[in-house]
């Protein structure tokens, strides 16, 4: 069944989370409604009697990275150049 990544990245030298855009992630199934792979003539009541109707629970990932995030970083560099 297709389901949403949520990614949100902290980074760890500012302490700060920055979210990335939710995304679906496609499983290719044609007896789900989600898939691009559905056929769009199977409609409703046959659909919902046969096919997957629902996602399941989104994949939720937070990635350790060690650096600044993309906000602090911009403002050291524009402390660096002197604005």
């Amino acid at each position: 069944m297709c389901c949403y990544r949520f990614v949100t990245n902290y980074f760890k030298r500012c302490d700060h989370s920055v979210p990335l855009p939710d995304e679906q992630i496609e499983c290719g199934n044609p007896r789900c409604v989600h898939s691009k792979y559905h056929d769009p003539a199977c409609v409703e009541p046959e659909c919902r009697r046969t096919c997957i109707q629902y996602r399941t629970h989104p994949q939720r990932y937070n990635p350790q990275i060690d650096k600044l995030c993309p906000y602090c970083q911009e403002k050291l560099m524009r402390m660096q150049r002197g604005y």
